[in-house]
C-alpha cells in the first residue's frame, strides 16, 4: 500500500467539518403556505454542522479545524469509539431571490398566467462515513499497541461531495382549482466541484508479537474526481419538489430536494481485491512514531505487485445527494422525518413546539433530534420577526440555530454540534 493510501483514508476524517445540509431546512416557507397567498422570500441561509456516534466534538474540532491532538486525547477518544461508527458533516450556503409575486387566489382561479417565482443559488459540501473501530485505531495509534492481534476492517464507507446549484422555481405551477393542495417546483443546473467515494472491505492487519513482520490484506474501491477549482469537474441537473396540503388537524408536507445527476468526465478509480495475505518484513509503529509519519509509509520499500492497486480513468454519471422529507405541522408542534442520501447517514426524526418563549417579536424554540450523523441532539432556535403595519403580514424573519447544545456545553463528552443563521425579507 502506498503512502497516498494513508492520506486517502485519513482524509475521511479531515472533511468532517467541511460539509453542509439542506437537511436542516428552515420552516419559514413551509409555514407561509398556510397563508392565503403564496409568498416567496428573498434572503440567505448558512448552516454548518457535524456529528458522530462515537467521536466527541473536541476531538473533531482539533482534527478538522486545527490544533494539537495529544496522545491523551487520542486515548480518551478510543474509550468512546464504537465497533461500528458513523461520522459526517454538512456546510451549506443558500440564497433565494423573489422575481415574481402573485396572489394565490388569482392563480387558483386562473386570473394570472404567471406564478410566484424565484431564482436560487447554493453551494454545499457534504461528507459521510461509516467505519470500523480497527481503522480508527490503526490510523491514530498505529499497530504497535495491538501486537499479536488481528485488526479487521470489515466494511468502511466514505463519501464527500461538493457542488453548486443554480435554479429557478415556481409555486403552484400545476394548480388544482378549489383544492387545499399547493406545490413548489424548482429545476436547475448542477456543477460538481469534488466527488470522492471510498469503500474498504475485508481488510486485515496482523503484527507479529516480536515485531518481525506484518501480514496485510485489503480490498479497496476508491473513486476521486480530483479538484479543478471554480471550473468544476462535472455538470448535470437537479430538481426540487414540494407538495403541501391542509386539514383540520394540521399541515402536511412532502418534499424531495436535489434529485438529480451529474457527469464527471475524468473520474480516477483505484481498485484492489486481495484474497490472500501478503507478508511485509517491517517493524511495528507506535503512537509516538505516528506523530511524524504513518505506519503505512513503512511498507513503501517492500511494496510489490501483490499490494499495489490498479488505477484507471473513466467518464461516469453520479447521483447527487438527494433528500426525502415529510413534515407535519399542528397548532402545538412540528414533526419531521428526513433522509439524506449520503454514506453513514441515518433517517432523522425531529420534534419541536410551534411556539415557545415568545416575547416582543423574539421566540426561542427547542428541538429534539434523533438520527442523522449522530445519536441525538438538543437544538435551539432564536427567531425574530417583523410584520407589515397595514395587513399584519410577515415582513422580515431572522433566525440563529444552535445544534447539539450539549456538545457546546460539554465538548469532551458529546459528539455533534453546529450552527445556522438566516435572514429573509418578504415582499
Amino acid at each position: 500500500m502506498r503512502p497516498t493510501f494513508k492520506l486517502l483514508i485519513q482524509g475521511t476524517f479531515t472533511f468532517f467539518y467541511a460539509a453542509s445540509s439542506y437537511a436542516q431546512t428552515d420552516s419559514v416557507r413551509n409555514k407561509l403556505a398556510d397563508s392565503k397567498a403564496i409568498r416567496v422570500p428573498t434572503g440567505i441561509r448558512i448552516s454548518l454542522l457535524s456529528g458522530s456516534n462515537g467521536l466527541d466534538q473536541r476531538f473533531l474540532n482539533n482534527l478538522v479545524i486545527g490544533g494539537n491532538i495529544s496522545n491523551k486525547k487520542i486515548l480518551n477518544a478510543e474509550k468512546n469509539i464504537r465497533n461500528k461508527n458513523i461520522s459526517g458533516g454538512i456546510f451549506s450556503i443558500y440564497a433565494i431571490a423573489n422575481i415574481h409575486q402573485t396572489s394565490d387566489t388569482a392563480i387558483r382561479n386562473k386570473h394570472s398566467r404567471f406564478h410566484p417565482a424565484y431564482i436560487s443559488i447554493s453551494q454545499k459540501n457534504i461528507f459521510g462515513a461509516a467505519y470500523d473501530k480497527a481503522l480508527w485505531q490503526l490510523l491514530f495509534r498505529g499497530n504497535d499497541p495491538y501486537l499479536g492481534q488481528q485488526m479487521e476492517i470489515k466494511n468502511t464507507k466514505f463519501q464527500q461531495v461538493t457542488y453548486r446549484n443554480f435554479g429557478i422555481g415556481f409555486s403552484n405551477l400545476l394548480p388544482i382549482k378549489n383544492s387545499n393542495w399547493s406545490t413548489e417546483t424548482e429545476i436547475g443546473f448542477s456543477q460538481v466541484l469534488t466527488w470522492r467515494d471510498l469503500r474498504l472491505t475485508n481488510t486485515s492487519v496482523y503484527t507479529d508479537p516480536d515485531r518481525n513482520y506484518v501480514d496485510v490484506k485489503y480490498n479497496l474501491d476508491f473513486q476521486n474526481s480530483g479538484n479543478n477549482g471554480a471550473s468544476g469537474v462535472g455538470y448535470g441537473f437537479y430538481t426540487n419538489w414540494k407538495a403541501h396540503t391542509r386539514s383540520k388537524s394540521g399541515s402536511f408536507y412532502f418534499i424531495v430536494n436535489n434529485l438529480g445527476a451529474a457527469n464527471i468526465s475524468d473520474m480516477m478509480r483505484i481498485q484492489k481485491s486481495m484474497d490472500t495475505v501478503v507478508r511485509v518484513d517491517q517493524t511495528s509503529i507506535d503512537l509516538k512514531t505516528l506523530n511524524s509519519s504513518s505506519w503505512l509509509e513503512y511498507f513503501k520499500d517492500t511494496l510489490n505487485q501483490e499490494l499495489a492497486p490498479d488505477t484507471s480513468y473513466t467518464s461516469k454519471w453520479v447521483m447527487l445527494p438527494f433528500e426525502l422529507e415529510f413534515k407535519y405541522f399542528s397548532r402545538s408542534f412540528e414533526f419531521d422525518i428526513q433522509y439524506l442520501y449520503i454514506k453513514g447517514y441515518l433517517p432523522k426524526i425531529s420534534v419541536q413546539p410551534v411556539k415557545a418563549f415568545v416575547r416582543g417579536g423574539f421566540s426561542i424554540s427547542p428541538e429534539l433530534q434523533l438520527g442523522g450523523f449522530d445519536t441525538y441532539n438538543l437544538n435551539f432556535y432564536l427567531k425574530h420577526s417583523t410584520k407589515n403595519k397595514g395587513n399584519n403580514k410577515l415582513r422580515t424573519l431572522a433566525s440563529i440555530g444552535i445544534y447539539g447544545t450539549e456538545a457546546w456545553l460539554l465538548p469532551s463528552k458529546a459528539h455533534g454540534a453546529g450552527i445556522s443563521a438566516m435572514f429573509f425579507y418578504f415582499f
